[in-house]
């Protein structure tokens, strides 16, 4: 998750308690791209507006990574323009603020192509 709201932090840590999934948590996206770790996760749910670099930035560094994992954005902004930028960027998902913890974790199943509900 990178995401810089506590709350969305925790509401993916509820969504997904009930599956053997582990989350890392980060707080904006210079975080995410200095973990050496981060290009190994199996899906990232990043939010688009956070302080230092945002997740359109993560995105771009992202699309010229060798093997990206998906991305599903978990973001309040909704305007059009984003989610089409997003989408050339290769996300998978959009996701608009707020979230249901069901309703994500079945994007998340959808994206990964699994059934862990």
């Amino acid at each position: 998750v990178v995401d810089d709201d506590a709350v969305i932090h925790e509401l993916v840590s509820s969504a997904f308690e009930e599956t053997d999934i582990s989350i890392r948590r980060y707080h904006d996206g210079e975080e995410f791209l200095t973990d050496p770790s981060a290009l190994s996760t199996d899906l990232v749910l990043l939010d688009l507006r956070m302080p230092k670099i945002d997740g359109f930035h993560v995105l771009s560094k992202l699309a010229r990574a060798d093997a990206a994992p998906p991305v599903i954005v978990l973001s309040a902004v909704n305007e059009r323009e984003s989610v089409i930028r997003a989408v050339k960027l290769g996300v998978r998902s959009y996701m608009i603020k707020p979230l249901k913890p069901d309703v994500l974790l079945q994007k998340a199943a959808d994206v990964l192509g699994s059934n862990f509900s």
